[in-house]
């Protein structure tokens, strides 16, 4: 079995859709020591490991589908799977395609007319001339199979995601460092740092807003906000919570598992996701979450979580209150995630990929 694995979306894309094709890279070969897998990218960025082919291809959007068709049928390749909505027109070989969410489609005022002219040229093709489609949630495979009448569901199968062993509960000397690291002097509820309005962080800002004065705890939103950081902190100022609210800036991935961990809750209100990496790295670091109760997020975390209205102040009000006044209860919930973060592993996820290989090859 000789595998084409087109991870061209990493060199773009952040978040989970990074982390899903670089963490797949690593575990596919040792899930099948048999299978000769091969690394295909236009502009990769950073360690390229056992990758044997790098081009970068002008306006690759257009051009580097058929090249990649060209460049799989002069290796022999028995298959290609590709991890971004954008496969060859008319492929020589079979296709195995990756799709994370399809909001685009869904909600094309969210995001920018490049992103929705390439979701909308390509998601459909993909569809069409993929032999067999990877969701990373049950959620967003329902979702394909209500936006595509016509696709069959013995065509597409959802894979979870995993978390990685990097995300364990951190020791007291790296709690003590990050937080002096960040100026952290009270306890806090950890969130994540985004102004994509699907994040819901208004909200959440909100709802803090109206029990700050009740509770010993600040806020700290980890990531980098991009260009709207000078909007954000204006709200902040405007809301006169700059002495509650800290914004840390971009975080290395080594130092997320200290700051989940010295976290008293770590917060996750989102409107939609298609997966939800965040609440099951808390989780494995021994974090309480709170997240909402709509797209995936609920076969994510499971009963391991405080689950909340993400569209009602008042309940994400009553989702931070519950277990910052309840030291009992966020024991509980820490146990809780711990065990239901050890239920998701990469190794599981590409276990699952190959079974998908070897049954479209078998059909082929």
């Amino acid at each position: 079995m000789k595998i084409a694995y087109d991870h061209s979306i990493q060199s773009f894309a952040a978040g989970g859709t990074a982390t899903y094709t670089r963490e797949l890279l690593k575990r596919l070969p040792a899930a099948d020591p048999a299978m000769q897998l091969d690394g295909f990218t236009h502009a990769f960025k950073g360690d390229a490991g056992w990758i044997r082919h790098k081009k970068d291809v002008l306006a690759w959007q257009l051009a580097w589908p058929n090249k990649l068709d060209q460049l799989c049928r002069e290796g022999g390749y028995d298959l290609l799977h590709v991890t971004s909505s954008v496969a060859p027109r008319k492929p020589s070989l079979p296709v195995v395609f990756t799709e994370y969410d399809i909001s685009p489609l869904l909600d094309p005022r969210s995001y920018g007319p490049w992103h929705n002219w390439v979701f909308r040229h390509y998601t459909p093709r993909m569809v069409d001339v993929a032999r067999h489609i990877i969701t990373i949630s049950e959620f967003t495979r329902q979702e394909m199979l209500g936006y595509f009448p016509k696709l069959a569901e013995d065509r597409i199968t959802a894979i979870p995601l995993g978390v990685d062993t990097l995300f364990k509960p951190a020791d007291e000397e790296a709690r003590i460092r990050v937080r002096d690291t960040y100026g952290l002097q009270r306890p806090f509820v950890l969130s994540s740092c985004s102004l994509v309005p699907r994040k819901n962080m208004n909200r959440l800002l909100e709802a803090y807003r109206r029990i700050c004065d009740r509770i010993d705890y600040d806020l700290v939103l980890v990531g980098d906000p991009g260009r709207g950081s000078g909007r954000l902190i204006r709200y902040i100022d405007q809301m006169h919570l700059s002495e509650r609210v800290h914004l840390t800036g971009y975080v290395e991935r080594d130092v997320l598992p200290a700051l989940y961990s010295a976290a008293a809750l770590f917060a996750y209100p989102s409107l939609y996701e298609g997966f939800g990496l965040p609440p099951l790295e808390a989780m494995a670091c021994g974090c309480p979450v709170l997240t909402s109760k709509g797209s995936s997020l609920p076969e994510v975390v499971g009963d391991a979580a405080v689950m909340v209205n993400p569209l009602d102040i008042q309940d994400i009000i009553r989702g931070l209150s519950e277990p910052i006044l309840d030291e009992g209860y966020r024991g509980e919930l820490r146990e809780a995630g711990l065990a239901r973060a050890a239920r998701f592993s990469w190794e599981r996820t590409a276990a699952e990929t190959v079974g998908v290989y070897r049954s479209v090859l078998e059909k082929a």
